[in-house]
């Protein structure tokens, strides 16, 4: 999960660069400044989406802790109060959203990779899949220091996906908040 220090550099000067030349280019600091995940877009041409760059950085280090590319979307990150967690997600397209948990302790960062998506169609009848378009997370916070709870859009549904992060492999549980007609 770590990289050199050049091709760190070489993504936080290009991103500190376009930063202030593109509404696209986010950076979420953890709590105590110490982290930082930060995506980025570069444009492709006039027919395709915009490359997504997304990254989480060690500023102390610093190092590059994780790196990926996608397309422009939907990316979001979200730490816990303590710094020692990461909630982090991307929806590159109408089918998918891919959420990565961090967590942060003596020996190093752990990471772990949820299709959100995926999680909560479990819970959906074959008729509800078959009809369903694909949502996404609207709403993502830390209940505790170890507890991450991403409110999830799937169709006219809506799930609480609960992640447990205290101890790897992390567990997930999902609450329906709707029924099949989107009602409470």
């Amino acid at each position: 999960m770590r990289s050199s220090l050049p091709i760190w550099f070489i993504l936080f000067t290009s991103f500190r660069f376009t930063l202030a030349q593109a509404d696209n280019n986010h950076l979420v600091y953890s709590p105590d400044h110490r982290f930082a995940a930060v995506w980025m877009d570069v444009e492709r041409g006039k027919q395709q989406l915009a490359a997504r760059l997304i990254s989480v950085l060690d500023l102390n280090g610093p190092e590059l802790l994780f790196t990926h590319l996608t397309t422009q979307r939907y990316t979001g990150a979200e730490w816990n109060n303590s710094s020692s967690r990461l909630a982090l997600f991307d929806a590159p397209d109408n089918a998918n959203t891919t959420l990565w948990i961090f967590s942060h302790a003596e020996h190093g960062w752990k990471k772990a990779e949820i299709d959100a998506t995926a999680t909560v169609d479990q819970y959906l009848t074959q008729s509800e899949l078959l009809k369903n378009p694909k949502g996404g997370i609207n709403i993502i916070h830390w209940e505790s220091a170890n507890i991450l709870v991403c409110q999830i859009q799937d169709g006219a549904k809506l799930f609480n996906l609960r992640v447990n992060t205290e101890k790897f492999p992390i567990s997930t549980q999902v609450e329906r908040l709707t029924n099949e007609n989107g009602q409470p």
